[in-house]
């Protein structure tokens, strides 16, 4: 449909010229009965017939200038917005079009064969119905598409809105979160300093000799498979993070100066097992010293 002279290249013409060639009306008749249904034929000329055979095998060849319309108004899709095809028209109802092409008729034995090659002095863009895009199409500048590609532009608005509304949101925290660890982390330094404390190892006693003590920078934590065993006092090799939440000092990641008492007459006391704080710890009989906790210093998140 867009080229209209290649849907054209088997069409019947030729003008007649001479009592031996085809008669002009048959051309025109040939060259209806080819041309789309969407155009009709407005006006038929033929210029500089001449037979380019012979006598006995005639080819008559012609120049055509046919004047086209179409019957109804063309579109083609300018875009698709949202899923919806917007039209923009290509030709409206009643648009004369002008073509040109050469003619040529072959004598046979039920009397011409025509045929019409495009010259390329035209290439019409045809377009198509408006029926052929769907029901759901529209066309441009009419209130229904206007409409649309108004509302499209709204949610596309307030989407980019809320997008940048989102990152920038995203940014602020990122920042508030990196100026609170950075906070945070003075103040663990400068409780780190102040206590003289080290990092808090796996178990209580391990670097504590029986009858000292040392402060430690600890983070609570009741998971993992580690094992506590006592309350209060406890044996030297129970969990360190498991022990400061069971002992109330600190809750599950919270941070803090803990400092640990190695007592080697606790040595042959009990260790009684308890639940508390969500850690169940277990019973000892005998242990080489007891390890107690004293928090010196809870430093706060924020």
């Amino acid at each position: 449909m867009k080229h209209l002279m290649l849907a054209l290249l088997t069409i019947g013409l030729l003008a007649a010229c001479g009592s031996s060639g085809p008669t002009q009306s048959e051309i025109r008749a040939a060259f209806e009965q080819e041309i789309p249904g969407l155009l009709e034929l407005k006006e038929f000329k033929l210029e500089q017939a001449r037979n380019t055979g012979s006598d006995e095998n005639p080819v008559w060849v012609a120049r055509v200038i046919a004047t086209l319309a179409p019957r109804e108004a063309t579109y083609e899709i300018d875009t698709v917005e949202d899923g919806v095809r917007i039209l923009k028209q290509v030709r409206a109802a009643g648009e004369r079009i002008n073509t040109y092409g050469t003619a040529r008729s072959v004598r046979n034995d039920k009397g011409w064969r025509h045929s019409f090659q495009y010259d390329g002095s035209t290439d019409p863009v045809l377009g198509r119905p408006r029926s052929e895009y769907g029901a759901g199409a529209l066309v441009a500048g009419t209130p229904e598409a206007d409409a649309l590609l108004a509302e499209i532009k709204r949610k596309r608005e307030e989407a980019r809105i809320a997008e940048e509304t989102r990152l920038a949101e995203e940014a602020a925290e990122r920042k508030r979160s990196e100026e609170a660890e950075a906070a945070k982390q003075k103040r663990v330094e400068s409780a780190v300093a102040k206590h003289g404390a080290a990092f808090a190892t796996r178990t209580l006693g391990n670097m504590v000799n029986a009858g000292a003590k040392r402060a430690f920078l600890v983070t609570g934590d009741s998971g993992g498979r580690d094992r506590i065993w006592g309350t209060g006092t406890y044996t030297c090799d129970s969990s360190f993070t498991k022990a400061v939440v069971h002992a109330g000092l600190l809750a599950n990641g919270e941070s803090g100066i803990v400092e640990v008492i190695a007592s080697p007459e606790q040595q042959r006391g009990g260790f009684v097992g308890s639940p508390r704080n969500g850690v169940d710890t277990e019973n000892y009989t005998r242990s080489e010293y007891a390890c107690t906790l004293r928090l010196l210093e809870r430093i706060p998140n924020e």
